[in-house]
């Protein structure tokens, strides 16, 4: 385990659930950040 932690630069954790899970979790949809132009939009 300590071996593919260096390898890939993840956790044990991780390394423990891909271990343990024949399929990959889906990966999550980052929330969507604020752009410098939000400001100028219109409000309605």
């Amino acid at each position: 385990m300590r071996e593919l932690e260096g390898k890939h630069g993840v956790t044990w954790r991780t390394v423990r659930k891909a271990l343990d899970s024949s399929w990959p979790e889906p990966r999550k949809k980052p929330p969507s950040r604020a752009t410098g132009l939000d400001r100028y939009k219109p409000v309605r």
